[in-house]
């Protein structure tokens, strides 16, 4: 695919083919939509990069918009993000020009009228009149009771406005801040939009006076000996309030080009900074313990004090590729440890590295960024499109034609693809053309793969955290980890395994549009309902499905589609149920919420007007495809093994990891849970294959022993 090398192509298909074709969609979903459509679209579009990028975390898209108190003044929700455990709120306004054929300039006001209209609902908030009754049964008050209670408590300590625009900023690298340090506004214009399309963040203007900020203390250095003259290098140590004063300062600007963006203290690597920086005793050994950072900068300059030493005085360029974790977690520690200076005696060291060569820094940049980081344990969703999964099922979209119309699916592995491929056709004849075998409907994105397949795989909580989580829980899953080579991908995604992913794209797609499609019985909560009951199904038939039928008719049956609605209803109910007024899409991030919904349901039964559908197999109603004769076989040695010979083979595995792939340890895992349960599920023929396979390789290297 070509890539767009400038801002004016980005403009183009974003302005011209993304936006319009999101639109285009919106409307057909819904008709009063026709006014606001491009404006969604874009809303769209951009919290998809903004989430992706690291800079917010599960957006809520409300898009409220009233006059309303005393005195009376226009407020907006369109959407928010509420990061609790790092006492944030993010409020986002739109400004979107679907008039200029070119790039224009963003003006003050606009901004200005954005960011009023969102601090205006935060005052209102905060206003003790203000009467959310008033408000009646607007869909909105559950989000706004929310917003409430966190901006009038303690948690709340910091709010950032988010001004997202098509069209560009005038003054960059300036970030707005209140006097009292705890409101920010952040302006994302079609620059930072175009950069982060092409997986290049902006290079953000950040110049840190290190004598003013150290005050007394000199930052030394050890210049390295030169093997490039790409880059030099100097080695330090750096104080551990130097990296917070930085962060409090530029916040996830300075970390725009770490692969790692920091958003909570919830992962292993960060509670366990925490808990270190709790200690006096143990925060002494914070340098031993911690692997430090890597820093790129522009400019820097420096005094020479002879035997190699350098003093630091001036960073101009300053980005954090490696340890933005750690630095965001100093901060954070700072912030929230009320009893003692947590950063007394606290020092990181540092890998300083200035960019010599102009031209090509971006991808020096970027093999810095993913090679400091590549100790990491999990690999991140920016960089998972790369993997040979995403290549090759790329590639069988475009070799496999479905057989009812003739078309294809279109797997968007890079951002904007679609659009590019489109754009790229030399006439609107051809563009016809094209589009008429490649449908916009039938576009899936990596992030939408991902929420479906975890469905189906029953992980219904973690799609309901998000994209970014979601991809990356997927990126670490069977699906992709175990899949390291193109030649091993030609092998494992095989022709009937990608129909079989597009069955269970339709399948997530058509439970999807029946819930958007009822709003008596789904007024909100929709895209969470959609998920559960598509795990709810998988469940109930075993995680199997005639997947040969739905590619042959590329949509379920009148039947499975009733089923779905059925089963739809039942889990909304449930989800009500449990939540007890608390707004539906925190619910559904309950871990083990889809297990206690499973207790409840197991029986649903399915009325009376419904026949089985074809795809199910007979399976609804506790029938199943009888296996054949060696499956049946597999499945009876796997379950006439104690739970014992599963608890010592699934130790085995995980302790020896190098010896089977994750998808044979996930398998492994799974099967010891069932057989630990007594068996609530049978074990489905591939999955006892596996088991026998794995098992046999494990009894061959003297893991186990042999039963």
């Amino acid at each position: 695919m070509t890539e767009l090398k400038t801002r004016d192509d980005f403009y183009k298909v974003l302005c011209g083919v993304s936006i319009p074709e999101r639109a285009a969609q919106l409307v057909a979903e819904d008709q009063t939509r026709e006014g606001s459509a491009e404006l969604l679209g874009f809303a769209q579009y951009a919290l998809e990069i903004l989430e992706s990028e690291g800079w917010t975390e599960e957006p809520q898209s409300v898009f409220f918009r009233r006059k309303i108190g005393r005195p009376l003044r226009e407020v907006a929700l369109p959407v928010y993000s509420l990061l609790v455990e790092e006492g944030a709120l993010h409020l986002f306004g739109f400004h979107y020009d679907s008039t200029a054929v070119d790039p224009v300039i963003l003006e003050q006001r606009i901004i200005e009228r954005e960011r009023t209209r969102l601090s205006g609902l935060v005052d209102l908030l905060r206003d003790p009149v203000f009467d959310l009754s008033s408000l009646a049964d607007d869909l909105a008050v559950p989000h706004l009771q929310t917003l409430r209670d966190f901006v009038n408590s303690d948690k709340c300590r910091a709010i950032k406005y988010f001004i997202v625009t098509n069209q560009i900023k005038r003054e960059r690298g300036r970030q707005e801040k209140t006097a009292d340090g705890k409101v920010f506004t952040e302006v994302v214009d079609l620059e930072r939009l175009f950069r982060w399309s092409r997986g290049t963040a902006s290079r953000s203007e950040i110049e840190v006076n290190v004598k003013e900020m150290m005050g007394p203390e000199r930052l030394i250095a050890l210049r390295t000996p030169s093997t490039t003259d790409d880059v030099t290098t100097f080695l330090a140590v750096l104080p551990g309030r130097f990296l917070a004063d930085l962060y409090e300062a530029y916040d996830n600007r300075l970390l725009e080009l770490n692969v790692r963006s920091f958003l909570s203290a919830k992962g292993g690597v960060n509670k366990g900074i925490q808990e270190t920086l709790k200690s006096p005793e143990r925060r002494r050994f914070f340098l031993p313990y911690n692997n430090g950072i890597v820093m790129v900068v522009d400019e820097l300059e420096t005094e020479e004090l002879g035997n190699g030493a350098t003093e630091i005085k001036w960073l101009k360029g300053v980005q954090i590729v490696n340890g933005g974790q750690t630095t965001a977690s100093l901060f954070k520690a700072r912030r929230d440890l009320k009893k003692d200076d947590p950063l007394e005696n606290v020092f990181i060291q540092a890998k300083i590295i200035r960019l010599n060569r102009r031209g090509d820094e971006a991808e020096i940049v970027k093999s810095i960024s993913l090679y400091s980081n590549s100790q990491n344990k999990v690999e991140m969703a920016d960089l998972g499109a790369n993997e040979a999964f995403h290549r090759r099922l790329e590639q069988l979209a475009e070799l496999e034609v479905d057989p009812r119309d003739g078309a294809f699916w279109f797997y968007e592995r890079m951002r904007n693809a679609y659009a590019v491929k489109l754009m790229l056709e030399d006439s609107s004849a051809s563009r016809r053309r094209w589009q008429d075998r490649h449908p916009k409907e039938r576009v899936i994105t990596k992030t939408d793969l991902a929420k479906y397949m975890m469905a189906w795989d029953r992980q219904a909580a973690t799609v309901a955290r998000g994209n970014q989580k979601c991809f990356n829980a997927f990126a670490q899953s069977y699906h992709v980890k175990p899949i390291k080579t193109d030649a091993a991908a030609e092998k494992e995604v095989t022709s009937d395994r990608y129909k079989e992913t597009i069955g269970k794209v339709i399948v997530y797609r058509t439970a999807h549009k029946i819930v958007k499609g009822d709003k008596e019985a789904f007024t909100s909560n929709q895209i969470n309902i959609a998920t559960y009951t598509v795990a709810y199904l998988s469940r109930r038939v075993g995680g199997e499905l005639d997947w040969k039928t739905i590619w042959r008719n590329q949509e379920l049956s009148g039947e499975m589609q009733s089923v779905l609605k059925w089963f739809a209803r039942s889990v909304s109910k449930y989800v009500d149920k449990v939540g007890a007024g608390r707004l539906g899409s925190e619910v559904c991030k309950k871990e083990g919420l889809f297990e206690e919904m499973w207790r409840e349901l197991s029986d649903l039964p399915l009325p009376g007007e419904i026949p089985e559908p074809v795809e199910a197999k007979g399976r609804l109603n506790g029938g199943e495809e009888p296996p054949d004769p060696e499956d049946q076989n597999n499945i009876s040695e796997v379950m006439s093994y104690a739970p014992e010979r599963f608890a010592a083979v699934h130790a085995a595995a995980e302790a020896n990891r190098d010896a089977l792939s994750e998808y044979h340890i996930g398998v492994i895992r799974k099967l010891d849970a069932l057989a630990q349960n007594g068996w609530l599920e049978r074990p489905r023929p591939k999955q006892a294959k596996m088991f026998l396979t794995a098992l046999a390789k494990l009894e061959n290297f003297g893991l186990v022993e042999s039963d």
